[in-house]
């Protein structure tokens, strides 16, 4: 998967105008995490919600995203540079 990944063409920051400035800045904040591959209980831990709020928000960005898995969601965020896929090459 990192190395399909690592093909993507295009995969500087392209956050403005793809959907993404749609989200809250908490969601922003909630993709981010997600992305980098937490868990919606590991995300409300880190910051202080409940585990239903998390799950809350990442309904919400999947919605607005129009994202269908959570694989769908770190291969966006890959394509629009918020996570550096290079960081889990070995």
């Amino acid at each position: 998967m990192v190395k399909k990944l690592a093909g993507l063409p295009g995969r500087e920051k392209l956050s403005s105008g793809s959907g993404y400035d749609t989200l809250t800045p908490r969601e922003q904040e909630i993709m981010a995490l997600l992305a980098e591959g937490l868990s919606t209980g590991q995300v409300a831990d880190k910051l202080f919600i409940s585990s239903k709020t998390a799950e809350n928000h990442r309904a919400n960005i999947m919605r607005k995203l129009n994202l269908h898995s959570t694989i769908d969601l770190i291969r966006y965020a890959a394509k629009i540079g918020i996570v550096d896929i290079d960081l889990w090459k070995e």
